[in-house]
């Protein structure tokens, strides 16, 4: 068909078993293990985050294996199909998966006129080179009732029906509220441009049972203008008492240009998952989130990911809901050039963040989120803030740290500032040995109630950290902004003609003070203050809104 992109494919044959579980392991299959020490594994998981996925279980995958390797590998041509793009090969493509075992597709262009329903337990259904199955009347390919073991892969699939109207509970591959397992597509290009559905999608919505979804993947394939979404897997179950998802993901995927016609999401997980993983997955034109984690996930694994082309307003990863994120790790993402608004992070607890390289236009989004630590992260806004950290009135965002990690503005003029901190809850946060570069404005401030936020060390423009300020003073008081209080000693100077006020911000640091004027400084935090005379050098103590001095 004119215009339409056919995978080269593979002509792959199938191994032994040994081989068979070493490519399920690869592919990235129970990465949570099976019982509570997967829990375990993932809060110790370090920077090799994918070469610590846990061995999965074998008994049912031997089975799988032991069963294909016996196939003979029919044909769909032996059931009758023609793959002429004309000819309806939906029944014959019913009765090859009904078979079971291994099921090769052969160059050409199968056509569908409905969606085949069934479970695809014990299939392995194999391309070889321009194998392209498509529908040109349907929303949906294949329907996944209870499955337990599949395997697709070298497989060109499509939905060329002509509908704008979204249809929100399919795909080209979907299931709704049965269990799926052990399920993996192995290069394969999907492409469903002008009608809004989904190119994977699992739902886990009420399903029976604990870990009902488990080792989901998508490896090396293709989500080619997909327009809802490429692949979603969710759990939107009203107060949920299990974890039905665990170990769930893509791994070297391309995503591009999905969303167009609703939606707008490469790559989404949703609600309560354990052990969601994107791992070195390449997303380009992303229209609104590249890559999204939306609930309360436990330990997704976020790694090794490209972006470039964003839309104007996209996010490149996006981790948001009303249920907080537990011990996410976010490693060596990297923008292709500087695209989209910029990221979200939102009600994470115990985070990791290392050496990430973002580039947008707008900011990362920092929300109620506790104790997590970046490291090496490089921020570079084309807007007015690189980093923008708050609380919402009903959780803090606090004791989070960012150490060594560099942060860029290209307009951050006044009232703007390179790093914000915002919200009554907002406190305790630390940019430690950070890097700074702007255009204009200040490098940190603090707004709407934040306090004891702090600057340590940083470097500012290319100036190397200084461990002494000098505060020049003039006939007027002086208030002392947190951008201003990274330093270990401050100098007064100035020729004054009466006694002047400094007054610092709540905060929980001690400075060497000297007054280097002829007239006594008055040094105060709230209703706290102590005075230094002209020529006299105090270690002065603030906490929080209290000074002491020695």
């Amino acid at each position: 068909m004119e215009g339409t992109r056919v995978p080269t494919g593979k002509d792959t044959r199938l191994s032994d078993q040994k081989s068979r579980r070493a490519f399920l392991k690869a592919a990235g299959v129970a990465a949570a293990g099976v019982t509570g020490g997967a829990v375990a594994q993932f809060q110790t998981l370090d920077s090799a985050t994918a070469a610590t996925l846990v061995e999965p279980p074998q008994a049912t995958l031997t089975t799988l294996s032991s069963r294909i390797t016996e196939s003979t590998g029919v044909s769909l041509r032996d059931f009758g199909a023609v793959g002429d793009g004309v000819t309806d090969d939906t029944e014959a493509i019913a009765a090859a998966l009904a078979s079971g075992g291994q099921i090769l597709v052969p160059s050409g262009n199968f056509r569908m006129t409905r969606t085949i329903s069934r479970s695809f337990s014990g299939v392995d259904l194999r391309g070889r080179p321009g194998a392209r199955i498509f529908s040109d009347t349907a929303s949906a390919l294949f329907r996944m009732l209870e499955t337990d073991e599949a395997h697709f892969e070298g497989i060109y699939f499509e939905i060329t029906t002509v509908d704008a109207a979204p249809d929100n509970a399919v795909g080209i591959f979907y299931s709704l509220s049965v269990g799926v397992k052990n399920v993996v597509w192995t290069d394969c290009t999907f492409r469903v441009a002008r009608r809004a559905v989904n190119a994977i999608k699992i739902v886990a919505d009420n399903a029976n049972g604990e870990f009902c979804v488990e080792n989901v993947f998508a490896r090396s394939c293709e989500f080619i203008e997909c327009a809802r979404m490429g692949l979603e897997i969710q759990d939107h179950t009203v107060n949920p008492t299990v974890t039905r998802v665990r170990n769930v993901g893509a791994i070297n995927c391309l995503f591009e240009s999905c969303g167009a016609l609703a939606h707008g999401i490469d790559l989404s997980f949703s609600g309560p998952i354990l052990g969601a993983a994107s791992i070195q997955n390449r997303f380009r034109g992303s229209i609104t989130i590249a890559l999204e984690c939306a609930g309360g996930h436990l330990y997704p694994i976020l790694t090794d990911n490209t972006f470039e082309a964003l839309g104007a307003n996209a996010q490149t990863i996006s981790l948001t809901g009303s249920s907080m994120v537990h011990g996410p790790v976010i490693e060596r993402n990297r923008s292709l050039g500087r695209s989209g608004f910029g990221a979200r992070f939102w009600n994470l607890t115990d985070a990791r963040l290392s050496h990430n390289i973002l580039q947008f236009n707008g900011y990362v989004h920092v929300r109620d989120c506790i104790r997590g630590v970046a490291i090496g992260e490089n921020y570079d806004s084309g807007g007015a803030y690189s980093l923008f950290v708050e609380s919402t009135p009903a959780r803090e965002c606090a004791d989070n740290v960012w150490l060594r990690c560099r942060f860029s503005t290209l307009v951050s003029a006044a009232p703007y500032s390179v790093t914000r901190f915002y919200g009554a809850k907002t406190f305790r946060n630390t940019v430690q040995e950070g890097s700074y570069g702007r255009k204009l404005g200040v490098r940190m401030d603090q707004l709407a109630g934040a306090e004891l936020n702090e600057l340590r060390r940083c470097c500012n423009q290319g100036t190397a950290w200084a461990p002494i300020r000098s505060v020049p003073l003039l006939d007027s008081n002086r208030s002392i902004s947190i951008d201003e209080t990274d330093c270990d000693a401050f100098v007064f100077s100035g020729a004054l003609t009466r006694e002047r006020l400094v007054t610092f911000p709540p905060c929980n640091r001690a400075w060497q003070m000297r007054n280097a004027t002829t007239r006594v400084v008055s040094v105060t935090a709230g209703s706290s203050s102590i005075q230094i005379r002209p020529g006299e050098s105090r270690l002065v103590s603030i906490e929080v809104r209290t000074i002491t001095y020695a």
